[in-house]
């Protein structure tokens, strides 16, 4: 009877496979508790049975806070000598996006050549997804006059943000998620220059 391991996740979610290398079941009793500062207190207990030769698994959800925590895992069973391991949970971690624009940085084009469409509107929905993410936006038209013809008009959206934005989120993937949605929106450079500019924090 044995404690393989206790792995944790971001949140805070233990599971410890529990091992048994005899040729019978084993009915072990589980107790988890963590560190008060001056002594273990339970925070779960449990029964279960490892089957011969086999493993399973034990789970608790321990969130994380701003400090350290201890969490111990204790497993007893009659005939057996009882074991324990004990994990240290890192605090919590904040992961953080800022992102800022070096000036107006161009976001979307339409050409069209037409007597009947609305000029523009296709730049719109880019321009509302930046909007959504704390830019501020603006869009130009250029009109070509052709005489014995159709004109045509080139319409350019635009993106600013003078000050860092912050984005705080609960774990890594999410926050990295967001990072290659926003570069989807704003380019990090264009024809014009350098555009959207980010930084990664941990805290």
């Amino acid at each position: 009877m044995g404690i393989v391991e206790m792995k944790v996740d971001e949140p805070g979610k233990i599971i410890s496979p529990l091992t048994n290398a005899g040729a019978t079941p084993v009915s072990v009793d589980y107790t988890f508790s963590k560190w008060t500062g001056n002594a273990w207190s339970a925070i779960k207990t449990g029964h279960i049975v490892i089957p011969a030769k086999d493993k399973v698994n034990v789970a608790i959800v321990v969130p994380r806070t701003k400090e350290v925590q201890r969490v111990r895992l204790e497993v007893a069973a009659v005939g057996h000598i009882s074991v324990a391991r004990e994990l240290k949970m890192h605090a919590k971690k904040a992961f953080v996006l800022q992102y800022k624009t070096r000036g107006w940085v161009q976001i979307d084009y339409q050409f069209q050549k037409t007597t009947s469409e609305l000029i523009g509107q296709g730049v719109k929905a880019k321009m509302a997804e930046a909007k959504a993410l704390g830019f501020e936006t603006k869009q130009k038209t250029d009109r070509t006059v052709v005489v014995l013809g159709t004109d045509s008009y080139r319409t350019y959206a635009y993106a600013k943000l003078d000050d860092w934005k912050e984005k705080m989120f609960a774990t890594k993937e999410e926050r990295d998620a967001f990072h290659r949605k926003i570069f989807k929106v704003v380019p990090s450079y264009t024809n014009d220059g350098p555009g959207l500019n980010t930084k990664l924090i941990e805290r």
